[in-house]
């Protein structure tokens, strides 16, 4: 499986332009362990506080998050497209190879669930380690969802 998954990265490096819709420096680590693939991390314009829990199972929850990261930021990125379009001049030598490559956009949530309620994102260290302390000796179920859009169609990747 992860001689497929590397084949499938390596054709991405020659047909799109890669971009990351998250700051989290895991995802960055994990990306940049890909087989050379060369991505810009970028955050999505989504602010996933303004996201709804409520009638959503965690899952859910997570799925929503992650393609609506991924589409804010693709959405702003074939905005920028236009706009830059609309003021280059004809000189077509001045673009680099990858601006002609279609954009894709990899978007991830990943959410505690202690309690069945969703747990926040910790606000700081002793935030943080509250919440520790609340799930030590507890069991509790992490959900994730990884997204990846194009222009022209979203992908589900992983669902858990």
């Amino acid at each position: 499986m992860a001689k497929m998954m590397l084949q499938h990265f390596d054709k991405l490096k020659h047909t799109y332009r890669v971009f990351l819709a998250s700051q989290s420096p895991r995802r960055k680590e994990i990306l940049e362990r890909l087989h050379g693939l060369s991505f810009a991390q970028i955050t999505s314009p989504f602010d996933e506080r303004t996201l709804s829990k409520d009638g959503r199972t965690p899952q859910e929850f997570v799925e929503v998050s992650a393609v609506s990261k991924a589409n804010g930021l693709l959405e702003q990125l074939i905005g920028d497209v236009k706009v830059s379009n609309s003021d280059a001049s004809e000189d077509t030598d001045s673009h680099s190879a990858t601006s002609t490559l279609e954009p894709l956009v990899i978007g991830a949530d990943t959410v505690v669930v202690l309690d069945g309620k969703i747990m926040e994102k910790p606000k700081d260290a002793a935030e943080n380690l509250h919440f520790l302390q609340q799930m030590n000796g507890t069991s509790h179920l992490v959900c994730a969802h990884l997204a990846k859009c194009t222009y022209f169609r979203q992908i589900f990747l992983t669902r858990g």
